[in-house]
């Protein structure tokens, strides 16, 4: 006794859904993926001490932001998290072979990732198999996962930590931010998102970042500020006390070849 109605942009949304599902696939099967580099900028030095690794798709016209969500709807994501953690560390290796100077890379991992329950045995093979030390390896995980305290989390975050791999708070201020479980949880670097940055760093509100990032410090935690697009910003940042700076002020996410040599511009 009821009436649906159904439009054509549900048929359309549905169809794109597919395509993207079926390139997916094929991704899976035929090396379909690669990174993409952000370099990471040391405020007082003004040279790289990192990258985030990004994931991008080799077929034209699909970004992360369509193919991400449909990986984590269809349950692929941990097939991505693994592709991706693999393509970082063999980069490492890459680089230490062509004699550069390493810096750490971060990698993201998703929630839906808990349920790979062998993913950190398989990150210490790739790392002892490429011969990478566990320190240059970092783990992103979302403010969520951690508020969530669940044994399993717990779990891996101790093992992470045992192995020497950092752990870095993504997009910290876009969730349930609480001051107080930062005591305890086991994070090392705090990212504090975009989103907060354009915000509150403007006249009036900006002594709002600044008490964040000496906070963080008297917790013990390095901050790193995300989004950064403007010369401004980069220079009140630096003058706030904040450790490393990320965004297209200084690069947007480029390709390995590029990153390695990537050099701030005087």
């Amino acid at each position: 006794n009821g009436a649906f109605l159904y439009g054509d942009e549900m048929k359309e949304k549905v169809r794109q859904e597919n395509h993207i599902k079926a390139k997916l696939m094929e991704a899976f099967e035929n090396d379909g993926f690669f990174m993409v580099y952000q370099p990471q900028i040391d405020a007082k030095t003004k040279k790289v001490n990192g990258y985030e690794a990004l994931v991008r798709m080799k077929e034209q016209g699909i970004y992360p932001g369509q193919f991400i969500p449909v990986a984590e709807r269809s349950g692929w994501i941990w097939r991505i998290g693994r592709i991706t953690t693999e393509l970082a560390i063999k980069q490492l290796a890459a680089w230490r072979d062509e004699g550069h100077e390493l810096h750490p890379v971060s990698v993201n991992f998703s929630s839906n990732q808990l349920n790979d329950h062998g993913y950190i045995d398989f990150v210490q093979d790739v790392l002892d198999r490429y011969k990478v030390p566990a320190h240059f390896l970092e783990i992103e995980i979302t403010e969520g996962l951690f508020l969530e305290k669940s044994a399993l989390a717990d779990e891996i975050f101790k093992r992470f930590k045992s192995m020497g791999i950092r752990l870095l708070m993504d997009d910290f201020g876009t969730g349930y931010s609480s001051l107080g479980y930062l005591t305890y949880i086991p994070v090392d670097v705090i990212k504090l998102d975009k989103s907060l940055v354009d915000t509150y760093l403007v006249d009036g509100k900006d002594s709002f970042i600044r008490n964040i990032i000496h906070l963080m410090h008297d917790l013990g935690k390095e901050m790193i500020i995300e989004g950064v697009e403007e010369k401004w910003q980069f220079e009140r940042l630096q003058e706030f006390g904040a450790d490393t700076i990320q965004g297209y002020y200084f690069s947007k996410p480029i390709p390995a070849a590029d990153a390695i040599v990537f050099k701030v511009k005087e």
